[in-house]
């Protein structure tokens, strides 16, 4: 493994790197160099002046070690082209208007590396959509976590239409008492989506192998526990500052993950309308 990319993952993606321990060898060295390039690309996008373009971000890739992850696991370039798409469009300040956008957005940023990551994991091809909700799944958490930093930068992922009034960054940061029970609701409204998200990639474990899978329900599960614990401090708590579950709460949730993966079974739920809407969301990649 290129161990810049191992110290990336270990620096900025703790409940990765946490999770990856459980992953065979091959895979933890193929994830870290994907996860590795993605954070590369994020961080051109958010913190340098002059933002890169496609060409730009293209070139990264074809000297890149992912370049060879990609072609060692056939891993076809609309996927990676999708989140390179969504990272320009990131670049710029936004409001995000439904809750389709929202999808669209999460796919491309996060669903898109889930993809990617299937087969890297020795998942076949039918565990996609699965892959890809568990990406969209944790940028949300993502999301209802980092709504005040992402307001700093102009940014709200939040869907216009799960507020009942309309939000603006200014009042994200500096919000009355009022406004910061209308942020939270649309918070938890975002957390209760997230959900449906989580429960429909269990439908899916089965088909990873059983150690790679036993770290991706460990990471899953980790995320889904940054939203409880979202929820259960409140609105109150929320502008206090970040929340994280820690190294021991972590622990704890990787042996209950583990524990859960071993003596229960699987949820059975109306997949439909979300794969519409992750269809709906590849397409607008496919189709720029």
């Amino acid at each position: 493994m290129n161990q810049n990319a191992k110290l990336i993952m270990q620096q900025h993606g703790k409940t990765f790197a946490l999770a990856a321990k459980l992953l065979s060898p091959a895979s933890r060295n193929a994830a870290a160099e994907l996860y590795a390039f993605a954070r590369t690309v994020d961080d051109m996008i958010d913190l340098q002046a002059a933002k890169p373009s496609m060409h730009e971000l293209q070139v990264l890739l074809q000297n890149n070690q992912i370049h060879t992850i990609l072609q060692q696991y056939d891993i076809g370039s609309d996927t990676m082209n999708a989140f390179l798409q969504a990272q320009i469009q990131d670049a710029t300040p936004c409001q995000l208007p439904t809750e389709q956008a929202l999808i669209n957005y999460a796919y491309g940023v996060a669903g898109s590396i889930g993809g990617m990551m299937r087969p890297i994991l020795g998942a076949p091809t039918i565990a996609d959509n699965y892959a890809i909700s568990l990406g969209i799944a944790m940028q949300m958490t993502n999301i209802a976590r980092d709504v005040v930093e992402d307001a700093h930068r102009q940014r709200v992922y939040i869907p216009a239409t799960f507020f009942k009034t309309p939000i603006t960054t200014q009042q994200i940061l500096q919000p009355s008492l009022a406004q910061k029970i209308t942020i939270f609701a649309a918070i938890e409204k975002l957390l209760l989506l997230a959900d449906s998200y989580y429960e429909y990639v269990k439908m899916g474990y089965a088909d990873i192998p059983l150690r790679n899978r036993l770290s991706i329900i460990t990471a899953g599960k980790m995320y889904q526990a940054i939203g409880k614990k979202i929820l259960k401090n409140g609105a109150a708590q929320y502008w206090q500052g970040r929340v994280s579950i820690g190294l021991a709460g972590k622990l704890v949730v990787a042996v209950k993950a583990i524990i859960g993966e071993l003596y229960t079974s699987r949820p059975k739920i109306a997949e439909g309308q979300i794969l519409t809407t992750i269809q709906q969301a590849i397409s607008s990649y496919a189709a720029k």
